[in-house]
């Protein structure tokens, strides 16, 4: 019953949606977490050195077989801020966020996934936003983008502006929040809007905002709060079939709406599937080598761009697996042509 995809409403508290008067908590922070004690253990040391202090950390533990781990885990940190839930069994990020949304008890509710950090600044600066603007709203901040087992220097990704008409620009795939991670949301628009979609694989914070875009504001905080982690484990948002099944369903809950393009969302979301491997997998460093072969030879600049062309085609018909063998089966077919012109191999 895709059609009419379940809309996880809910009500909840409403002594909780007011800024003014808030005794204890004034933010609720979710952190989903599933097999990765020790990301998670950074995750929680960067909440704990908030220079915001007065807030609360749910963690979801979507991994029953860990329950003993992070139990001691969260003893270690001896901090009563952080509550640990566990799940009986394995029901996926949705559901997670949507539990620790659910126990929250603040009137701004972040979110954090368990393989990423925050700046030190990161929850003062976003509280500062929201009590600024004085109406529920959905604020978010740029990226430090982090490579894992690699000699690169961190890059600042800034938040995109926020567009004039923020429901048509998600609805075209032109804007988004980069990531969970880097949003702080009114309690008040989960209240009007309802909780992520359980049903969907991926694209879930697309679905989210393009919801809450239909009744509550944007705001953007022009500085990189967030630390994203570039790594090759399991993450949602660069498996290409978790991308893939998502758009169907997506199609199918909004085909009804006009506003949504979606021949120009899919291939925004299948170029960005296609770039977030090409950036994390290993496979990338075949992808570049065979970019500087091809332009280090100017003479055959056009029919090898050509050949690219095909190439990225080819990527984008299919998933990125075999990468690695396709580019060198290809760079060696050109080293061959190569060295034949040059007449090191007798024809």
């Amino acid at each position: 019953m895709h059609g009419g995809l379940l809309l996880m409403s809910i009500v909840l508290d409403n002594s909780a949606t007011s800024l003014e008067g808030a005794p204890d908590v004034l933010i609720s922070v979710v952190i989903p977490t599933y097999r990765r004690p020790e990301l998670l253990a950074r995750a929680l040391d960067s909440v704990r050195n908030q220079a915001f202090t007065d807030f609360e950390c749910i963690i979801v533990n979507d991994s029953p077989g860990d329950r003993v781990v992070l139990d001691e885990l969260l003893t270690s940190f001896g901090d009563p801020r952080f509550r640990l839930l566990h799940n009986e069994t394995n029901m996926g990020g949705n559901y997670c966020r949507n539990r620790g949304v659910r126990e929250s008890s603040a009137p701004i509710i972040a979110f954090l996934d368990d393989d990423d950090e925050w700046r030190a600044d990161k929850l003062a600066k976003h509280y500062q936003c929201h009590k600024e603007n004085g109406r529920p709203i959905i604020v978010y901040s740029g990226l430090i983008l982090r490579w894992e087992d690699e000699d690169r220097s961190d890059l600042c990704r800034l938040g995109r502006a926020v567009p004039l008409d923020v429901a048509s620009a998600i609805a075209a795939g032109r804007f988004c929040p980069a990531t969970t991670t880097s949003v702080t949301v009114d309690r008040q628009c989960f209240s009007a809007m309802g909780l992520f979609d359980e049903l969907l694989p991926s694209l879930q914070d697309w679905d989210m905002w393009f919801r809450i875009s239909q009744k509550f504001d944007f705001v953007v905080i022009a500085e990189c709060l967030n630390i994203f982690h570039q790594h090759t484990g399991d993450r949602a948002s660069i498996n290409w079939e978790k991308r893939m099944q998502a758009l169907d369903l997506i199609e199918e809950k909004y085909q009804s709406d006009t506003r949504v393009d979606f021949g120009r969302l899919r291939r925004t979301i299948t170029d960005s599937a296609f770039t977030s491997n090409i950036v994390n997998y290993a496979g990338a460093n075949e992808y570049w080598n065979g970019l500087s072969f091809i332009f280090a030879n100017r003479k055959r600049l056009f029919r090898d761009v050509g050949c690219l062309s095909v190439l990225v085609a080819y990527l984008r018909l299919f998933s990125p697996r075999g990468f690695v063998d396709f580019w060198s089966t290809f760079r060696a077919k050109l080293e061959e042509k190569k060295l034949k012109e040059e007449g090191a191999i007798q024809k």
